[in-house]
């Protein structure tokens, strides 16, 4: 008894990370294509199926075992269950031409990398940055091809993001001017707008495109090729091989639903980014910086504010939560002081008043399209906050920040009122930087030098924290 008890106690932390990828799974498959939303029942079965097991997961955890490792057998798997969506429409934006080469391509160019680095993570073929590179080269032709296909997207996002630019380059306030319904009454689900509809974070951003007179969706493009830089870095230290360092990268770019994310110019990017910045800082030690950017993650999308607690609970000290915090006003300080009744009902309480949406991909719509009441609107604030929080109780080692936001980011949106491509395809990157941020033990380090591994030992003398110390919960 006690010999077979063991034996499931050593297998536990392997259960534990199978479920995360599970989770994962479940969230990659049912964002993968399927039109412009994404509107189904088997999709929102998988994507109640990846909650349900979150939920284990946090369950298994607060039953007493805190560590996990991620098999990488399961790794291989994830990878897989990525590339078998390759070719759905999710890939090919509607509008853009799907059979010629300009989309083809960069996807074959893409699927020969990762074939090239699954089946060797040899020293001499696994080089890190030249792979990486090469996707990265084949992933920005097929973002020009998009862009360039779809060069004025028919989408309200679109036109917020660049009249709002507009308005703040002339000296006038875009939350508190008047946004007409952009579809003209024409689509059940447009609306008129108080003002700009987004937090400050894209706003400035939309700005900062504007001055430079790019289209915005090539900024948000180059923030996500940014962020699969970082997370390979993060990757690298953690422990993962050159090649799985690449891959990683390489799914955190090639989210099946990017292509609907780009084309629209939705501002989940951002987030990303934020996050990515966030994780990299954190993993090296720096942690005041690291929860700054955490608190500017949490603020640059309206329902990522119910991971506040959680972060809260996270910090290790009053001036971390205090940077946690600045990092979540600083953007929004210039309206909060001057007009925050115009801010709140710009951002807040237009999309309080909004009906649920009954082609999203949440229980929500199913419910409505089976003529069934929707969920009320506090239960998915409670899910998520509730997941966050029973989430930090056990795990309160900031690295793994990325990896719980996806866990209570996950069932909170599948009873949401409204959630598509994007929503999803933000917490698939929240589960990949949590991969990356996961040290591996085992794994082969392919390309470990000499002088990289010294260059290592440096940052980690060097940091008031290293990355064992952040990890002091798990026992």
């Amino acid at each position: 008894m006690l010999y077979a008890r063991s034996r499931l106690t050593a297998a536990l932390p392997y259960l534990m990370g199978l479920i995360l990828i599970g989770e994962y799974w479940c969230t990659l498959t049912a964002t993968a294509g399927f039109g412009i939303y994404g509107y189904g029942a088997w999709r929102i079965w998988r994507v109640v199926a990846g909650s349900a097991l979150g939920l284990l997961f946090v369950t298994v955890a607060l039953l007493g075992h805190g560590a996990f490792k991620i098999p990488w057998s399961g790794f291989l798997a994830l990878i897989g269950a990525l590339f078998v969506f390759r070719w759905n429409e999710g890939w090919v934006p509607q509008g853009v031409p799907a059979e010629t080469p300009n989309v083809v391509l960069p996807l074959a160019v893409m699927v020969v990398i990762i074939y090239w680095e699954l089946s060797l993570l040899k020293p001499r073929l696994a080089k890190f940055m030249p792979m990486l590179l090469l996707g990265l080269g084949a992933w920005g032709y097929w973002v020009f091809v998009i862009i360039d296909s779809v060069k004025v997207p028919f989408v309200d996002v679109w036109y917020q993001l660049n009249r709002g630019a507009e308005l703040f380059l002339v000296g006038e306030s875009p939350y508190a001017t008047f946004f007409p319904d952009f579809y003209k009454g024409e689509a059940w689900f447009g609306f008129d707008a108080p003002g700009f509809s987004y937090p400050p974070a894209v706003l400035f951003t939309s700005v900062l495109a504007k001055a430079l007179n790019v289209d915005v969706r090539t900024v948000l493009s180059s923030l996500v090729a940014f962020s699969a830089i970082i997370l390979a870095r993060i990757a690298r230290r953690s422990g993962w091989s050159s090649a799985a360092s690449s891959i990683l990268a390489l799914s955190y770019i090639f989210v099946p639903r990017f292509g609907f994310v780009i084309v629209s110019g939705h501002s989940e990017p951002i987030s990303g980014f934020l996050l990515a910045l966030g994780a990299f800082f954190i993993q090296r030690g720096r942690f005041k910086t690291g929860f700054f950017l955490y608190g500017m993650f949490v603020t640059s999308k309206q329902y990522l504010i119910v991971a506040l607690p959680m972060l809260a609970m996270t910090t290790g000290s009053l001036l971390e939560l205090f940077l946690l915090g600045a990092g979540a006003v600083i953007l929004w300080l210039p309206w909060i002081f001057t007009e925050p009744v115009a801010l709140w009902k710009a951002v807040f309480q237009v999309h309080v008043d909004r009906p649920a949406r009954k082609d999203a991909l949440t229980l929500s719509a199913w419910r409505i399209n089976h003529q069934l009441r929707p969920l009320r609107r506090w239960i998915p604030l409670a899910m998520g906050a509730g997941m966050g929080i029973l989430s930090s109780l056990r795990f309160r080692a900031p690295r793994r920040l990325p990896l719980h936001l996806g866990i209570c980011l996950l069932p909170m949106m599948v009873v949401s009122p409204q959630a598509f491509g994007n929503y999803y395809t933000l917490i698939c990157w929240c589960f990949l930087l949590g991969f990356a941020s996961e040290p591996v033990s085992g794994m082969p380090l392919t390309d470990e030098t000499w002088v990289w591994g010294k260059f290592r030992d440096i940052l980690a003398r060097g940091s008031a924290r290293t990355l064992d110390s952040a990890c002091h919960d798990d026992d």
